[in-house]
């Protein structure tokens, strides 16, 4: 399920050129999963199931507008590593909210789940709507083309820099 979700992914992208909502969008699908397996019954909730792989292909598409909206070596290292640490923790606190005791339904642990995924869509809208705002900042005070490749400058210096929605 995950390639499934991955080529859709890439698919939506290719049709609307947006990164961001289509992370966001992938991530409302996630969330629509968790709500199944909560509400589903036994029978029904593998329906939930192949639609909270839906993480993965807004995963890989969040790791691809870290990478092609981060300018600046030290920078780019930076933010990779933020967002590796991120992630680790939360693959470190999601097994330690899904306790037995609340076996076989979990709904701490996958009401925690959803939580944690509405803060993601409301964090992804905020990042692009942000950059959109910087791109239209950009571009009512333009500065003249160099191709002098040799400054390491950050993206929020570079006033040519032009984040990729």
């Amino acid at each position: 399920m995950d390639v499934v979700f991955i080529l859709l992914g890439a698919w939506i992208h290719a049709r609307t050129g947006d990164t961001l909502y289509t992370c966001a969008a992938l991530i409302v699908v996630t969330i629509i999963g968790l709500v199944f397996l909560v509400v589903l019954p036994t029978t029904a909730k593998l329906t939930g199931l192949y639609l909270v792989y839906a993480y993965a292909a807004a995963y890989v598409m969040f790791i691809g507008s870290v990478a092609a909206n981060t300018n600046g070596y030290t920078k780019k290292i930076l933010v990779n590593a933020v967002v590796l640490m991120g992630y680790t923790c939360g693959n470190i606190v999601g097994p330690l909210i899904m306790t037995s005791n609340q076996a076989p339904l979990y709904l701490g642990g996958v009401m925690g789940c959803i939580g944690a995924n509405v803060v993601v869509v409301f964090l992804t809208i905020g990042i692009r709507m942000w950059m959109a705002r910087m791109n239209k900042k950009k571009a009512a005070n333009p500065v003249g083309r160099t191709d002098d490749n040799e400054d390491d400058m950050t993206d929020l210096v570079d006033p040519n820099y032009v984040y990729r929605l």
